[in-house]
């Protein structure tokens, strides 16, 4: 009797271990997992010698922990960008505990990544939430904004509700409010100034590149990554628009 117990209580214990195994390859792949972008834009694997550092995200807390790849050419660009940030700034956004040595021993990591930072670098932008966020995590958000707009953004209510507010005999040019919208597409889809995870691309206007990666680097993608879901929303409410005047 008593072996057949055993042999029982270690075939339960066999089938526990598989399910623990099994779920701590399911964390793992949830925490390295890269995000889905959003439409319109393309994904870039990110090779380990570009990683500088893989962190948590600060907006996952009911969530299971993600880790987002922070690659060597973002910190640059959190350095040198419109943020400036100095090394005691940017080791407390990568989730570093504070040390009286942290600011040293992350210039000296970055000096072994090729990136030179004096010791009296100043940051220059007023902090703001979306500096606490890496790249990875801010093209997530923006992700998951663009599925709640694409479900929740009710264009036809909005296009009703401005067409009830126009002016008797005022009339609207659909035709060139067609035209606007889809040139703006053209233009945001022309520059993708570079992200982490993601394809970069330029257009003929430096001037252009220049300011859309400025606005970038201050939103750390969000602002470009967003733009296309409000375009496509303005475009819905459009056509539909027109659609109700037609059938008036």
């Amino acid at each position: 009797m008593l072996p057949h117990i055993i042999q029982l209580l270690a075939i339960e214990h066999a089938k526990n271990e598989s399910k623990t195994e099994e779920n701590e390859s399911e964390n793992t792949e949830n925490q390295t997992a890269a995000p889905e972008v959003p439409k319109g834009f393309e994904t870039e694997t990110i090779k380990d010698k570009d990683v500088f550092e893989e962190v948590f995200g600060k907006l996952s807390n009911h969530l299971d922990p993600i880790l987002y790849k922070v690659t060597t050419e973002e910190m640059r660009r959190r350095l040198f960008g419109q943020e400036h940030f100095n090394s005691s700034s940017l080791a407390l956004n990568l989730r570093r505990a504070k040390s009286r040595a942290g600011g040293e021993i992350l210039r000296r990591e970055l000096e072994q990544k090729g990136i030179s930072l004096n010791v009296n670098h100043r940051k220059m932008e007023t902090p703001k939430l979306v500096c606490s966020l890496v790249e990875g995590e801010v093209i997530h958000m923006a992700k998951d904004m663009e599925d709640i707009v694409d479900e929740q953004y009710d264009c036809d209510l909005i296009a009703q509700e401005v067409v009830d507010e126009m002016k008797e005999n005022e009339k609207l040019d659909f035709e060139g409010f067609e035209t606007c919208m889809s040139s703006l597409s053209t233009v945001f889809s022309s520059v993708v100034p570079p992200l982490s995870g993601m394809s970069s691309k330029s257009s003929e206007n430096r001037k252009f590149n220049h300011q859309m990666e400025a606005f970038s680097n201050v939103t750390h993608g969000f602002g470009i990554v967003s733009q296309p879901t409000w375009i496509r929303q303005m475009t819905k409410i459009g056509e539909k628009m027109e659609e109700i005047v037609k059938e008036n």
